[in-house]
């Protein structure tokens, strides 16, 4: 269970370049490897975002780069620690009618700070699978697991996907693609 309280602003420097920033209290009770715990947390989200592709649903064109970092308190075991992230993706249409489309994403993420990975809320631990990262895997189902086979969570992560989006007609689409990725509590 978890409760978050959020506040930012996002300012556009241009048609193309976007600062976020703001202040998250985030309460949880989580019952997961490491028993049943409550974390209080106090973040600092900052994002910068570049976003080229020529359209935000469907893109044929372009690339989308995104960096942020997110200072953390966790105020019950007063460890602090900070989560930082970077993500770029690129979109290449092939021929007249932009039937063929290539697109790619590289993904990465670490934590800083916090002496054990149970001082870190799961909440904010890396995990990968599922649609949006790793398609194949059941969601958050990568990630390091104790002697057990459990799932911890992780401190770092990195991810990559290709793929090529082929028209068939005008509203049914063939996608081949290949993803990885790893989490480690390192």
């Amino acid at each position: 269970f978890t409760t978050t309280a959020a506040a930012g602003v996002s300012v556009e420097l241009s048609d193309r370049d976007t600062v976020n920033a703001g202040g998250e209290l985030m309460w949880s009770d989580v019952e997961d490897v490491f028993g049943k715990n409550k974390y209080l947390t106090a973040s600092i989200p900052i994002e910068y975002v570049r976003d080229t592709r020529d359209d935000k649903l469907n893109p044929t064109e372009g690339y989308r780069f995104m960096i942020n970092a997110k200072p953390s308190y966790e105020a019950y075991r007063g460890t602090f620690f900070s989560s930082f992230e970077g993500a770029v993706t690129g979109y290449k249409a092939l021929g007249a009618e932009d039937r063929f489309v290539l697109a790619g994403k590289f993904a990465a993420g670490t934590i800083i700070g916090g002496d054990e990975l149970s001082d870190i809320p799961a909440t904010r631990r890396f995990f990968l699978g599922g649609g949006g990262t790793v398609r194949g895997y059941g969601y958050q189902e990568i990630s390091p697991r104790n002697g057990k086979g459990e799932i911890l969570g992780g401190r770092s992560y990195v991810a990559a996907s290709a793929e090529v989006r082929v028209g068939v007609t005008e509203t049914i689409g063939i996608v081949p693609f290949l993803d990885v990725g790893t989490v480690s509590t390192d």
